[in-house]
């Protein structure tokens, strides 16, 4: 079985494909509809530049957004650096430089945060989302008309381009063989002794994680595991 978190998840997604994958405000996404997002954002991604090996900032609160891009990104057989979103533009330049992010994704709330600081890196296209993106038009326009949504101020610029605009291209034609032992991510640890430091972790390193996650269901009642 190929063990890259991507082969995985298909996996999953065609052995359940009408099961509920993500539940975010009242709005259902089914596993076969989660992944045909996912194949849409990873061909954009690809079109903008995207390959192996590249740094992509994920600037993102957990959300719809964040799960299609980490997979997205894995498809490629780039490397997601997640950072957190309350992050200032000192912490987004010194991460971005540190690992050569070369595309970052964020909110538009945040997007005056990476406007400060992109000459300084090595960062080159800005992907941005509304925290309401997702979610059916209704939704939105109840949010906007009671100010329940919050919205930030975004350049109209070559290299800037919407989330929801890039989900409209055609899927992923061909899933990349990507080799477990490679980087598939670049977690920061919080800096508490000193300036954050990248740890890198490879396709087979969440693989196993996950499988022994799993497997210990069976040996720790829930609720009642402490795990050292």
């Amino acid at each position: 079985m190929k063990k890259d978190i991507f082969s995985i998840f298909c996996k999953s997604c065609s052995e359940h494909p009408e099961d509920i994958a993500i539940v975010y405000i009242g709005t259902e996404w089914r596993y076969s509809e989660l992944l045909s997002l996912i194949k849409r954002f990873s061909s954009s991604l690809s079109e903008l530049g995207i390959s192996k090996g590249d740094r992509v900032l994920i600037y993102l609160p957990i959300s719809p957004q964040w799960i299609i891009s980490w997979f997205a990104i894995a498809s490629l057989g780039a490397i997601s650096v997640p950072i957190s979103p309350i992050y200032t533009p000192s912490d987004i330049e010194y991460i971005a430089n540190d690992c050569g992010a070369k595309l970052v994704i964020c909110l538009d709330t945040n997007f005056r945060y990476i406007y400060q600081i992109i000459d300084k890196t090595e960062i080159q296209k800005i992907v941005v989302t509304n925290i309401a993106d997702m979610l059916p038009r209704w939704k939105r326009i109840i949010g906007i008309a009671t100010d329940k949504i919050p919205r930030g101020k975004v350049a109209k610029e070559k290299n800037i381009f919407w989330f929801r605009d890039l989900l409209k291209r055609d899927e992923m034609k061909k899933i990349k063989e990507i080799d477990p032992e490679d980087l598939t991510a670049i977690f920061y640890t919080g800096g508490t002794t000193g300036m954050p430091k990248g740890v890198p972790y490879n396709h087979l390193f969440i693989y196993e994680a996950a499988y022994w996650q799993r497997r210990l269901r069976c040996l720790i009642p829930e609720g009642e595991d402490i795990l050292i």
